[in-house]
């Protein structure tokens, strides 16, 4: 039985060196699957990253684009407000022409009210005159009539009557006294 125990030793032996050995290359298949997976982790990052930059470089594309559309609207944006401040400025200046326009008109309604305001008093002065005109005519032919009754001479009357619409009060009064004293 020794040499069975022996053999049995030396079979244990073996085999735990052969569990050894396998446990090694084991150890060592793992690092070298844990070796592939870091790698196949690495290329998976490494896949991430390259999406994650094409994802940053269409962004960046697309916000370059945007920039550059953004800078031709404001290019066209100034153009149109320099249009647009020309055409301030013309309004300006037609409301300022039309601010004055208005002030000379003003003006001028207020001389025409003036105007008026003399025309109508004037109106009023001469309606009064001739209003004193047609009575001191009616006076005059009234005393005429009367002076024709005392056959006063039919050609002075004849001619005073052709002077009555154009001979001052005056020179009436001054008629009929003369008539009223002969």
């Amino acid at each position: 039985m020794a040499q069975n125990q022996k053999d049995y030793k030396e079979s244990i032996k073996k085999l735990e060196e052969q569990l050894a050995m396998n446990q090694q290359q084991l150890n060592g298949d793992r690092a070298r699957v844990e070796a592939k997976q870091e790698s196949l982790d690495m290329v998976s990052a490494v896949v991430e990253l390259q999406k994650s930059l094409q994802n940053e470089i269409n962004s960046r594309k697309a916000a370059e684009e945007e920039l550059n559309s953004l800078k031709n609207e404001l290019v066209q944006w100034r153009s149109s407000m320099a249009v647009g401040n020309a055409e301030v400025l013309k309004l300006r200046k037609l409301l300022e022409d039309d601010k004055h326009q208005k002030e000379e008109l003003e003006e001028e309604i207020t001389e025409l009210r003036k105007f008026e305001a003399i025309g109508n008093a004037e109106v009023l002065k001469l309606r009064k005159s001739l209003i004193d005109v047609k009575c001191q005519k009616e006076t005059l032919e009234e005393e005429i009539t009367g002076l024709e009754k005392f056959e006063v001479g039919s050609t002075h009357l004849k001619n005073l009557f052709d002077l009555i619409p154009i001979l001052p009060v005056e020179v009436f009064s001054s008629i009929r006294q003369r008539f009223t004293k002969e």
